[in-house]
């Protein structure tokens, strides 16, 4: 966002996880809830930011593995243009 007065972390006080993404999926913002969730599933890299999103989907492992695939079919395709969007329970 261009306006210095907004912030992100007012996000980190949630309990879900949230990842907010440019108009190419390029992870922007990760709050902690997110990374605490990447931990516990892993993850082994570093910061998030500038992470392809969609990519990261396909790369993971373990018991979220086809839901995460699944979110990243979805997300190509909002970002394409196919569709105006992709909702995942």
């Amino acid at each position: 966002m261009s306006d210095p007065l907004y912030s992100y972390e007012i996000y980190d006080n949630l309990p879900m996880q949230i990842a907010i993404l440019d108009r190419q999926g390029l992870i922007e913002y990760t709050n902690s809830a997110w990374h605490a969730f990447a931990i516990e599933n892993g993850y082994q890299g570093g910061m998030f930011k500038g992470t392809n999103y969609a990519e990261l989907c396909l790369n993971v492992e373990g018991v979220e593995k086809d839901q995460a695939k699944s979110f990243a079919v979805g997300l190509k395709e909002v970002l394409a243009g196919l569709t105006n969007k992709f909702e995942q329970v």
